[in-house]
């Protein structure tokens, strides 16, 4: 202070007014969205004053000037101030009310633009994301109600201080030139008005430069003072820059937290835990007395994952005073008198050292589980059980991918793209080759040397994925295939070697290389192409070849694993003369519905379509994101209910099918197994409430023309069941005088009626059904079905375990008294014959004689019900669309009235039913 005491009246007065100001913010230390952050109060920057000065060589000192000294100390008071930032200022940013100070050169967003894009990418946050910064992995994001703080939760002041973290330089710098928004509604200077406006602009730049490259700055200097940025108006200002971010960077020991603070204080967060508890660790800091140009750190790290991250620090350390000590060289490499120096060149520690290594609790080492390339080599062919056919099935997935990638961001930019994929086996020089060409998104170097060519690192788990592919809700908005991280294994169960060429979509050349599995080193060179995608070339075998073209018996020929439209799959091989394209049969994740096709959305899964339609008569039943999964039992297992097996097409883009490793199978239930059973229950309801049904019920006669109920569910393999009374099966609709419902278990067991009447009428196939019965037994539900003398001794065979039936048969014959013989009470009369047993031997002959001419088999009997598997999960979807009273008016009409619920739930599916 003494330059200043000695310097000018303006400037020491400006120097302690600021002082005044910024300590009584300092001191409160109110950091009310960094409740568990380190300390940046007045402790933090008094220390960071001390560094400075300490960093600053004799000689220096004697050159700086009153200006110099008066923006560094300005600059270190304001540098860390937007940590202190309080709710009204932070809103008044985001509002717009910084906006006329933004300098466009270094800020080419808006601070309500930058919330926003914040807001968007924390809401993609993976688990250990949140973990880190929330303490819980399954925390919810959810927009801060900035303007209301008393309604913020911790976790929105969490949130919030993890923007102004990220921020928090260029804070520094607005509030050097706007100040403090407050509670009167305007704006309260930090910095003296005295002060001159470049001193202020320059400050404010001073005070940002410690979170960013100082490089950066130089197009600001330069348009602020042209030629003479490297000394602005006469300061050392990148010197300072140099001198602030070191002094900064120095505060790590544990003077920076309280240790009574810490063994007192609960951490929501194991990311704030482990950052006090790492400058705990470090003991003390001082300048070696027979080396003074090297700092020197005495640390105490408890275990090895404290070590590592200390040792990574000092590091870092070192790195950041090289690279000052690089910007100095090209500052004030050329100038010969008067250059400003600071102490420091190196940083080292005792935990640095051999002699550490050798006395340590712990081995300070990194350590973790990796994977041998030998063993990777191993791995593919158990994996995927040696089938060439999967190998491929990968690469082409890998394809896929990259193109629904491209897709994306060309339907961002609102730009045209159709996507391709080329998969052809050619000779040359008599050896085949498989070559996988896609115009998909390309790989940068990154995503070649982070991801593709480590196995197991999926780059759909990475940050940059998330951010791309993540809605504002978090959840993924690209039904991506690759979920491992392991198809490149693959490969080398194709062939020896692979040749990929790739370019990114955002890159203006691409690279290519070749490997085998056990090289050491793969050597990556430049590869210009003429347009985005990527290429893999295998050589293969003639025997492999073989069995690419002509699969073995439990292999899946190549162009059989992919069905979706788009992108398009275009396969050749030498003994075809023209090209095939994938076969394309089921919908994508954006369409909707059809014909063939239903659709339902849950949680886990944007999509899932279910049909009855097999693909050209071919039992591939389930498939993920378009691939076909060969060994999944789930569409063939769907229901005893359905005597039909379906077909399901499941859209996974969060990754939450349980597929094998493999991707040929699931390994439990997928959980939406109720989900489709409930919508193709509801489809069936529809189908019936939409039903035809003639019936006229008039003193104890009716005039029914029967109705079959048609449904897909009930037809194709396995023929029909039944579990309700031996009689038919769920294609058939029972009367009563209150309405009409379907012959199943699932609808009878509680609808109140005991008697069931089951008649025959001799017609063939073609002919309609019109029937009147008269003097009905009171009560009853009445079943009339088609058919001859097979199926009248079909029915007596399934009753001849019942002991309480009256039926009646046209024309008693042997079969009758074969089947009933010495059982019951029998009246043979002219043309007919009735057997009453149990309750129903009383019963009047007027039934059976009034009717003889018009029925050839009657059976009246209980109501027989089967408890079959999953009946209570039926019965409850009963009772929800239709109530208690589940019987449906003849008249639709009246339908609509009596079941309002079930007609506005299903009403677009019913009047499909109609179309």
């Amino acid at each position: 202070m003494k330059i200043i005491d000695n310097g000018p009246p303006l400037l020491k007065g400006i120097v302690y007014d600021a002082v005044s100001v910024f300590s009584e913010i300092l001191t409160a230390n109110n950091l009310y969205f960094f409740e568990e952050y380190t300390d940046h109060g007045i402790n933090h920057i008094n220390l960071v004053l001390k560094a400075s000065a300490e960093l600053i060589t004799e000689d220096t000192f004697e050159f700086l000037s009153s200006e110099d000294i008066t923006v560094l100390i300005i600059a270190v008071l304001l540098h860390d101030l937007g940590m202190h930032l309080q709710p009204l200022t932070l809103l008044k940013m985001i509002e717009g009310g910084y906006d006329d100070i933004r300098l466009e050169h270094l800020d080419n967003q808006t601070w309500s633009t930058l919330w926003n894009q914040f807001l968007q990418n924390a809401k993609k946050m993976n688990a250990s994301e949140r973990l880190k910064l929330f303490g819980k992995e399954t925390v919810v994001i959810q927009n801060p109600t900035i303007e209301a703080p008393d309604q913020m939760s911790g976790t929105d002041r969490k949130l919030i201080g993890e923007f102004i973290r990220l921020n928090h330089p260029r804070i520094a710098h607005e509030l050097a030139l706007k100040g403090f928004y407050t509670n009167n509604k305007q704006f309260q200077q930090i910095i003296s008005d005295k002060t001159p406006s470049h001193l202020v602009d320059l400050t404010g730049l001073l005070a940002r430069s410690h979170g960013m490259n100082i490089r950066d700055t130089f197009q600001h200097l330069e348009l602020f003072c042209g030629k003479t940025y490297k000394r602005p108006f006469g300061l050392h200002l990148i010197f300072l820059m140099i001198v602030l971010r070191l002094s900064d960077y120095f505060q790590i020991d544990a003077k920076r937290v309280s240790y009574i603070y810490f063994i007192s204080k609960y951490f929501s967060t194991p990311f704030s835990l482990e950052e006090h508890n790492k400058h705990l660790q470090i003991i003390h800091l001082q300048q070696l007395d027979d080396d003074p140009e090297t700092y020197y750190a005495n640390a105490t790290p408890t275990n090895s994952k404290y070590f590592l991250s200390l040792k990574k620090l000092f590091e870092a350390i070192q790195n950041e005073i090289d690279l000052c000590w690089a910007i100095h060289g090209e500052i004030y490499g050329l100038v010969r008198s008067e250059v400003p120096r600071i102490k420091i060149r190196r940083f080292q520690s005792n935990i640095l050292s051999k002699e550490y290594a050798k006395r340590a609790a712990f081995v300070p080492e990194e350590m973790s589980f990796s994977l041998d390339r030998y063993v990777a080599a191993l791995l593919a062919g158990p994996l995927y059980g040696h089938n060439l056919s999967c190998a491929v099935r990968e690469l082409l997935q890998n394809s896929v991918d990259a193109c629904l990638e491209r897709e994306l961001y060309e339907t961002k930019r609102h730009n045209p793209y159709e996507s391709v994929i080329k998969s052809e086996i050619f000779i040359q020089k008599e050896k085949y080759f498989l070559r996988i060409t896609d115009n998909g998104k390309g790989m940068s170097l990154f995503e070649i040397k982070k991801y593709f060519l480590r196995v197991g690192a999926s780059f759909r788990n990475s940050t940059e994925w998330r951010i791309e592919f993540l809605d504002d809700n978090g959840h993924y908005v690209l039904p991506r295939i690759g979920k491992f991280g392991i198809g490149i294994l693959s490969a080398f169960l194709l062939g020896e070697e692979i040749t990929v060429q790739t370019q990114s979509m955002f890159e203006n050349s691409g690279y290519q290389f070749s490997t085998r599995n056990t090289d050491e080193q793969i050597e990556v060179l430049p590869f210009r192409q003429s347009e985005p995608g990527t290429t893999i070339i295998i050589p293969i075998t003639n025997q492999k070849y073989k069995r690419l073209i002509k699969v073995e018996s439990n292999e899946i020929p190549i162009d059989e694993w992919y069905y979706l439209e788009a992108p398009k799959i275009v396969f050749k091989f030498p003994e075809h003369k023209t090209s095939r394209v994938s076969i394309k049969h089921i919908p994508s994740m954006y369409d909707a519905k059809s014909s063939k096709w239903s659709k339902i959305s849950i949680n886990d899964y944007p999509a899932i379509f279910w049909s009855f339609n097999f693909l050209n008569g071919q039992h591939k039943a389930f498939f993920c994101n378009g691939i076909f999964v060969p060994n999944s039992s789930i569409a063939y297992n769907i229901d005893e209910f359905f005597t039909r097996k379906i077909c399901i097409s499941v859209f996974d883009t969060e990754g939450n099918l349980p597929l094998s490793i493999d991707r040929n199978s699931l390994t439990r239930d997928p959980g939406f197994e109720e989900i489709i059973k409930e919508d193709l229950f509801l489809d069936v309801l529809a189908e019936l409430l939409s039903l035809d049904v003639v019936a006229e019920f008039v003193d104890g006669e009716c005039n029914i023309t029967a109705s079959e109920f048609i449904h897909p569910a009930f037809e194709g393999i396995g023929g029909h069941r039944d579990y309700s009374n031996g009689w038919d099966d769920i294609t058939q609709v029972v009367y009563h005088e209150s309405g009409f419902t379907l012959n199943h278990s699932c609808f009878l067991k509680n609808i109140g009626v005991r008697n069931y009447l089951y008649i025959i009428k001799s017609l063939n196939k073609t002919e309609d059904l019109n029937l009147t019965i008269k003097s009905l037994p009171k009560d009853v539900l009445i079943c009339i079905s088609k058919g001859g003398e097979n199926k009248v001794k079909k029915r007596l065979l399934s009753i001849e375990d019942q002991s309480d039936v009256s039926f009646f048969l046209k024309k008693e014959d042997q079969m009758l008294s074969n089947v009933w013989r010495g059982r019951g009470h029998s009246e043979y009369l002219q043309n007919f014959a009735i057997v009453n047993n149990g309750r129903r031997r009383k019963m009047q002959q007027s039934f059976f004689a009034t009717n003889k001419d018009d029925i050839d088999f009657a059976v009246l009997s209980d109501v027989k019900i089967h408890d079959f598997p999953n009946i209570v999960f039926y019965e409850r979807l009963i009772k929800k669309y239709l109530g208690d009273d589940i019987f449906i008016p003849y008249s639709k009409y009246e339908r609509a009235k009596k079941f309002p619920y079930a007609f506005d739930q299903l009403n677009h599916r019913i009047n499909d039913k109609k179309k």
